[in-house]
């Protein structure tokens, strides 16, 4: 190898390293400057949230036995790890019948979808029916149910603007403590969603929960907010409760939470931190 050859391939050596060395700098002055924005941006917010974080620890709730979770999700030791996902049933309408009426839980029992999601309202007396604002409005009436009072629903029919209502008898609105003994007699799991969180609500919760056995084994109470989760299961720790996320929620959030992946990944750590 003569010296011309040598000094080539040191110049090669070092065109590639001062390459290297240019990409690492490169890379070590962008994340530099994107600490330098978060912290110019977010550093007591940061701070503050990690706080809070650590703090959820000593406030944790202990969470349902392993066993009432099981026998809610899970009817059969075949059912527990299988790979296909279990339908949920949305008001129980899976079969064209009415939103949250007898007829449509009924149907699902018989076809065997043993989930259900069904909606619960408090009207403006506090008694706890099943009903959601839609089957109101095919009704042509748009006051929320927390205005009407409970005599209202005494006459009001759930199949009368149902788009195939012919095809079901008559049927009224479904009440909380009808669902109850319902389930009594039935494996399937409810899915409990509250439209609307009360005081008058959480105290019907509390008691159903209380009173009733078969509440906690057939019923997950599903809303949108933790507080009113935390505050169920500090009266009811094997009560199963679920946090439900819609999109507005996303949208009620301030912009700087749903601008950031971190922020919203320690938010949802002090959610299941507080309430699982």
């Amino acid at each position: 190898m003569n010296l011309g050859t040598v000094i080539k391939i040191c110049k090669m050596l070092f065109q590639l390293f001062w390459f290297l060395a240019t990409c690492c700098t490169f890379v070590v002055n962008a994340l530099w400057l994107c600490c330098n924005f978060a912290s110019v941006s977010f550093p007591w917010l940061m701070l503050a949230f990690f706080l809070v974080l650590l703090a959820s620890k000593f406030v944790k709730l202990k969470s349902p036995s392993d066993e009432v979770v099981r026998s809610l999700l899970w009817k059969s030791e075949k059912e527990h790890g299988c790979g296909d996902d279990w339908p949920i049933l949305n008001r129980g309408g899976g079969y064209d019948a009415p939103d949250n009426s007898l007829a449509a839980i009924n149907q699902c029992l018989a076809q065997k979808c043993q989930k259900i999601l069904l909606n619960l309202s408090v009207t403006s007396d506090g008694q706890a029916i099943l009903l959601h604002k839609s089957t109101l409005e095919k009704a042509n009436i748009n006051e929320p149910v927390s205005k009407l009072h409970s005599s209202f629903f005494d006459s009001f029919s759930i199949t009368e603007h149902h788009p195939l209502g012919q095809m079901f008898q008559s049927e009224k609105v479904l009440t909380f403590e009808k669902l109850l003994k319902l389930l009594e007699s039935s494996e399937a799991t409810v899915f409990l969603l509250a439209s609307q969180i009360t005081p008058r609500l959480l105290e019907i919760i509390r008691e159903a929960a209380t009173r009733c056995p078969v509440f906690t084994k057939r019923i997950i109470f599903c809303c949108s907010s933790p507080v009113a989760i935390y505050q169920l299961r500090q009266r009811c720790p094997d009560l199963v409760c679920g946090l439900w996320m819609e999109k507005s929620y996303h949208l009620r959030m301030p912009p700087y939470l749903n601008s950031s992946t971190i922020l919203l990944s320690v938010l949802g750590a002090i959610y299941r931190n507080i309430i699982a």
